[in-house]
């Protein structure tokens, strides 16, 4: 099995009063779109900034692709992050710009320049190859930005609130971006879009005062494998009914209209079989049924930890 792309290990650091991080415990599997959320001064950003090597931790260990992240030569060119605010140069072309960050990862000079461009065009952003970074739009720039996330063929990317700013359609085209790259790279996205980090992301932790209060794959920390939300519009619910489906351990919401919550060993029946007969009997019972839902929504399990 591949190592994971990132581990750390009691990370700890301190500003003054401040502990951004206190015992930090994160580990991100090789190839996954990984969410990192929690309030306002969890420790995220000391967090990049830490993986990143920008910031030396007081103690703990960081792991990078198998390697301890002082193996400088090892992982050169292997691990690329994307702080928020990040801005390039004003004073030259986007292009120019891309190049020169190309050259750092240790491609010749005709080899960064068609990378460069590479990335411009796989962004929609080809033709402003030539535009100062101030000529851009906001949009423009937040998607350049992303780009220089992309050069090379670094096996860990590391984003800062990707979306942040950007309109509907330039934040759904950036987002199956990042899920193209499931696989093939492992994404770190810290944002407090919890709706987007569940579309997108397979697993997520939630920091809290520099430390993980939770983590797990999607499914896990939504309990999608392991309940289900349906809106009844109208009719009696057949509670009784719903109970005995196989695997089915709970039953909550009444006997009327309105949301009922059920949930079920998957070990015994799969969601999918759940939901399934759930509706059936429902449906035979004569209810009129809205939406259906699987888990509870990451913004749930967000509140109860944080």
């Amino acid at each position: 099995m591949s190592a994971p792309a990132i581990v750390t290990r009691g990370l700890r650091k301190v500003y003054g009063n401040v502990r951004a991080l206190d015992g930090l415990d994160v580990e991100v599997p090789a190839g996954s779109i990984f969410g990192l959320v929690g309030p306002n001064g969890a420790g995220k950003t000391t967090t990049f900034s830490v993986v990143m090597g920008f910031v030396r931790p007081d103690s703990g260990e960081v792991e990078l692709l198998g390697r301890p992240i002082s193996d400088r030569a090892a992982l050169r060119g292997r691990v690329l992050g994307l702080p928020q605010d990040a801005q390039l140069d004003g004073r030259v072309s986007v292009l120019r710009s891309l190049t020169f960050l190309a050259r750092l990862t240790g491609m010749d000079r005709d080899a960064a320049a068609a990378e460069a461009r590479s990335v411009l065009e796989r962004m929609g952003l080809l033709d402003r190859a030539e535009a100062r970074p101030g000529e851009l739009s906001h949009g423009m720039a937040k998607k350049v930005g992303v780009a220089q996330a992309l050069i090379g063929d670094a096996e860990v990317l590391l984003l800062d609130e990707p979306t942040a700013g950007l309109d509907p359609r330039a934040a759904a085209e950036l987002r199956e971006l990042i899920r193209d790259l499931r696989g093939n790279r492992a994404v770190v996205i810290s944002s407090h879009n919890l709706a987007e980090i569940q579309e997108i992301c397979d697993h997520v932790a939630i920091i809290d005062r520099g430390r993980s209060v939770d983590a797990g794959s999607i499914d896990e920390m939504t309990r999608a494998d392991a309940e289900v939300e349906i809106d009844v519009k109208e009719g009696a619910v057949p509670a009784s009914q719903l109970a005995e489906i196989a695997g089915v351990s709970e039953v909550t919401g009444g006997e009327g209209p309105g949301t009922v919550k059920i949930r079920f060993d998957p070990g015994i029946a799969p969601a999918d079989e759940v939901i399934s007969a759930a509706l059936s009997a429902l449906l035979a019972a004569g209810c009129k049924v809205g939406e259906v839902r699987k888990g509870r929504g990451l913004e749930a399990r967000y509140l109860e930890t944080t």
